[in-house]
């Protein structure tokens, strides 16, 4: 049975010792230079590729449409949805909900509700007249303001917050709670990755 040479070693010298002691042996070479090893290494990076390519046109074709029928649904149900305030519209929701995360100057909101500035603007004054915000000096710099919940406020989007927990909780009552938290964890990657794309467009707006 042939012993497998080891590269960089003569076939004369491979089986047992040297007949010339003093005779160097020829350098082994370095593992990394090694070509059943490259081929490996590529391959595997091949398979890394294979694992993490993106769907292709037809898979993201379907999830488009049924996201679009879904927001619509959702628009539907808003508008037939009972007001927790007689004069605030459903769709001031979620900027009162921006709101309470983080208090902000105008534009920040506007950028995390993706609304135009004038249209928060206007919002804001609204929810003011209505006593649920309040302008108080931005302590990062006192010449500019910053949006906050007023206690009314505050108490409103607790409402808010509890009848829409309780009214998908209805909606998925069906669903067992693994599916629920699989749902919410699919719908904030998906933000993630729409909060990127916009955050690309707006760049390349810019420049």
């Amino acid at each position: 049975m042939l012993t497998p040479m080891r590269p960089g070693i003569r076939q004369e010298d491979r089986a047992g010792p040297t007949p010339f002691p003093d005779r160097a042996e020829a350098p082994v070479v370095a593992v990394s230079h090694i070509r059943p090893y490259t081929c490996l290494q590529q391959a595997i990076e091949s398979r890394t590729e294979e694992v993490t390519v993106a769907i292709d046109a037809e898979q993201g074709g379907k999830l488009a449409v049924d996201l679009s029928r879904v927001v619509k649904m959702l628009r539907a149900l808003n508008m037939s949805a009972p007001r927790l305030h007689e004069s605030l519209e459903p769709s001031t929701h979620p900027l009162l909900f921006a709101i309470h995360d983080e208090p902000g100057r105008v534009t920040a909101l506007a950028d995390r509700v993706h609304t135009d500035i004038s249209v928060v603007s206007r919002q804001v004054r609204h929810l003011e007249t209505l006593g649920l915000v309040a302008k108080v000096p931005d302590p990062d710099d006192g010449r500019a303001s910053v949006v906050t919940l007023t206690s009314e406020g505050s108490d409103l989007v607790t409402r808010v917050f509890a009848g829409r927990g309780q009214w998908m909780a209805g909606v998925l009552a069906d669903w067992t709670p693994e599916q629920a938290a699989s749902l919410d964890e699919g719908l904030t990657r998906l933000a993630d990755s729409l909060r990127a794309e916009i955050d690309a467009l707006t760049s390349a707006k810019e420049n």
